[in-house]
């Protein structure tokens, strides 16, 4: 099992091993939340102190933040949802022309930018959007890029060139607490004085400490250890003294043997009454706990095969029948379980949220319009927390694949918001004001608040996955 892991995870860092050919050029100074390297089709975790290199791209997720410190001083944060490519990015400080060169393209999303201003050295850095170009000499500032066709440009320090590749003979130089933008073809119009209103809604505030991050643990140490060699007067470590050969073979036969079940990760996919169809993660470590979290749902479902819930509908009386109960139903929650005996067999309990948005359709029979059924319809939201006691079988073999089954109760714990609407669909007003004044229509209000609604707000509901399937690594 090593052995497989230890490939996937060498062919999976082998096209940035590649690039590391390339002369770095920077470091990712600091990370908050997830953000991946682009390379072709594949993709690769940004983790703290990666190096980087040009033509790498970068894009961010939700909630993150990342911060790229280049080696001339210069440095870049990429806010959530967030991409950037660097096409160049050289640095030239041997000559007597020092210069700096640096091109990055393909801008969506936010970005903060800063350039070391330093007269001595001729810089010549871009940044481009979709629509703009921004020349960049010695100054700092923010650059906002939504896929809406818009660029807005906010310089904090020195002076920013923005124009339209589209149009480029016009050119606004964007000065200290201006800002300019770009929308679609059209070239950029006089920058305008930075507002206090416009740094609020750019929302692009900084976590604290984010800039000056602790070294990270393995620095610290490899510094120690230089100093200590330097202070023994000894560069060459001590030789690892390898163990016997059965002790060996023994050892690496446990390690794959732990290792087999030590932890376990992948998605599954279930489906059953009534969480109906579920995607999720699934995980299991030290051969006893699983922790899991699944989302899904189903659409247009009629309530009416809920166990018990037909008799409640029908209940309505006959001067407004239901003829229909549509819902489309979903569900996120977290499990945790056990596994008491080491296998597959365990126990446990999930916590979840279900929302229910029902449509009912119904119609009133009103004597003065010729015994007419004049129609209704009602919407129903209801949002439920709930708690899911429960026990099952989950096998998961050697290979990875997984196949389980559970079983349990939703029982509800709490329920949130909720939203009622009624009308009438007809055109005819008379019609409409009959309906309005009826006590039908009362009725028939309150018979879906209180039936159905109850039902979800109050009922403990059977809980059965029947099927689980998918792939653990």
């Amino acid at each position: 099992m090593l052995k497989i892991k230890y490939i996937i995870i060498f062919l999976f860092l082998l096209p940035k091993a590649v690039l590391a050919a390339d002369d770095d050029v920077g470091k990712i100074e600091n990370v908050i939340g997830k953000a991946e390297f682009i390379v072709g089709k594949e993709t690769m975790p940004v983790k703290r102190g990666d190096l980087i290199h040009p033509t790498d791209v970068i894009k961010t997720g939700e909630n993150t933040i990342v911060k790229i410190l280049f080696y001339d001083g210069a440095d870049i944060i990429l806010y959530e949802k967030t991409e950037l490519k660097i096409k160049e990015y050289s640095v030239n400080l041997e000559s007597e022309k020092k210069s700096l060169k640096g091109v990055f393209e393909d801008i969506k999303g936010k970005i903060r930018f800063f350039v070391k201003p330093d007269k001595t050295v001729q810089n010549d850095v871009k940044y481009k959007t979709n629509n703009a170009v921004m020349g960049i000499r010695g100054t700092g500032g923010f650059i906002v890029a939504p896929e809406t066709g818009e660029t807005q440009l906010v310089v904090t320090t020195g002076k920013v060139e923005l124009s339209n590749p589209s149009q480029p003979d016009v050119i606004q130089e964007v000065s200290e607490n201006q800002w300019g933008k770009i929308i679609g073809n059209e070239p950029p119009p006089p920058p305008e004085p930075v507002t206090p209103e416009l740094i609020e809604s750019l929302k692009v505030e900084i976590p604290e400490g984010f800039e000056n991050p602790p070294p990270l643990e393995n620095e610290n140490k490899e510094e120690q250890q230089d100093d200590k060699n330097k202070q023994q007067g000894n560069l060459t470590p001590p030789p690892v003294v390898p163990p016997p050969a059965k002790e060996a073979a023994a050892k690496d036969k446990s390690d794959d043997a732990d290792d087999s079940e030590y932890f376990r990760i992948g998605p599954t996919f279930s489906a059953g009454l009534f969480n109906f169809f579920s995607f999720g993660l699934e995980s299991r470590l030290f051969h006893f706990l699983g922790l899991s979290a699944n989302i899904g749902g189903i659409q247009n479902f009629n309530l009416k095969n809920y166990p018990q819930l037909s008799n409640r509908i029908n209940n309505n009386n006959n001067n407004t029948p239901i003829q229909s109960t549509q819902a489309d139903i979903s569900h996120v929650e977290v499990r945790a379980v056990i596994y008491p005996f080491f296998g597959s067999f365990f126990l446990g309990a999930a916590y979840g949220n279900r929302k229910v948005d029902a449509r009912i359709d119904a119609c009133e029979y009103i004597s003065t319009f010729g015994g007419t059924c004049i129609p209704l319809r009602a919407f129903l939201k209801i949002n439920t927390t709930y708690v899911t006691p429960q026990f099952g079988w989950l096998y998961v073999s050697k290979s990875g694949l997984t196949l389980g089954t559970e079983i349990g109760v939703q029982i509800p714990v709490q329920s949130g918001s909720e939203d009622f609407s009624a009308q009438v669909l007809s055109q005819d007003q008379n019609q409409i004001s009959a309906v309005y004044n009826s006590y039908a229509f009362y009725d028939f209000q309150r018979q879906v608040r209180d039936n159905i609604g109850d039902y979800f707000r109050s009922k403990a509901l059977p809980f059965w996955n029947i099927i689980k399937i998918g792939w653990l690594f």
